[in-house]
């Protein structure tokens, strides 16, 4: 039976409506999943002493084991230490043995890690990642060193051979605002700027502090 042209239409309208409902109803039901964080995204990661861009992005790119005896542990802040607002406070860690003890650091990770003062300056004129010319490569042990709010957001990320390192006053002062924080370690042995076998990376030992 033909049916009149307005009876037509009408049913037409409502049919692409129905279906229109439809896929509104099954794409709120399954909504796109969230972005995977890029692991060469390394803009806002601070780089010091002898770390390159190649050994962080290897080192961002896997996933951190749970060796309690290769994992760094954090001298300071010690868990639910509070700092003062002033000044900027340095963060210093270790990495375990078997036995629990402090394991040697080799030559090229002595000193205080100290931001150098030019990199300090670039920080307070806004350019928070220094990257490194490509020059030698990135060998023994990396520390990244993450530092985060309590929602999750970092609010700091080292990259470093050293074993300690001092924020510039710019980022120290985003944590004095931010209060109750968290610090980790992440760790990995590299050969030629890849992470050498069995060398990690390892996951560390969180330590939440807050600063007055």
């Amino acid at each position: 039976m033909k049916l009149p042209r307005t009876r037509a239409w009408v049913v037409v309208g409502g049919l692409a409506l129905a279906g229109g409902l439809i896929m509104a109803g099954a794409s709120c039901e399954t909504p796109a999943p969230p972005e995977q964080p890029d692991p060469e995204n390394i803009d806002d990661v601070i780089r010091s002493a002898a770390a390159t861009d190649e050994a962080l992005v290897a080192l961002l790119a896997a996933t951190p084991k749970n060796d309690p005896t290769q994992a760094a542990v954090l001298d300071h802040p010690v868990p639910g230490g509070v700092l003062p607002g002033s000044p900027a406070a340095e963060f210093a860690w270790h990495v375990t043995q078997s036995t629990g003890a402090r394991a040697p650091a080799p030559a090229g990770e002595r000193g205080s890690g100290r931001e150098p003062a030019w990199a300090a300056a670039l920080e307070r004129l806004g350019f928070v990642g220094v990257a490194h010319a490509h020059g030698a490569p990135m060998n023994g042990r990396g520390y990244l060193l993450v530092v985060s709010n309590a929602a999750g957001a970092p609010l700091l990320r080292v990259f470093t051979d050293k074993l300690a390192y001092t924020p510039g006053d710019a980022v120290w002062g985003s944590m004095v605002k931010a209060g109750t924080l968290r610090a980790v370690v992440i760790n990995a042995v590299f050969e030629n700027n890849r992470i050498a076998e069995g060398g990690g990376p390892f996951q560390g030992v969180p330590s939440d502090f807050t600063v007055e």
